[in-house]
């Protein structure tokens, strides 16, 4: 898992669909990312999904940035 740290003490929490990071490009399921807004958010709050299935490592990756950076530069604590 991959987390992004937030103002407020928020995480974005990153994985593929089966919680994982560590596998070779081409067994890819797809960028999920959660928002948790605390040490008690243990669930979060589903805030990306891959797109569409079958679209590969690269693009669900270049997906989840430009996500990413719309989300973050948006983000306020609440």
């Amino acid at each position: 898992m991959v987390t992004v740290l937030l103002p407020g003490g928020a995480e974005i929490w990153i994985s593929d669909a089966g919680a994982r990071v560590d596998h070779p490009a081409h067994q890819h399921t797809g960028w999920t990312a959660y928002l948790h807004t605390g040490p008690d958010d243990e669930i979060g709050q589903q805030i990306y999904e891959q797109p569409s299935t079958g679209i590969g490592l690269a693009a669900d990756t270049v997906s989840l940035l430009a996500f990413l950076i719309r989300y973050v530069d948006t983000y306020r604590p609440a």
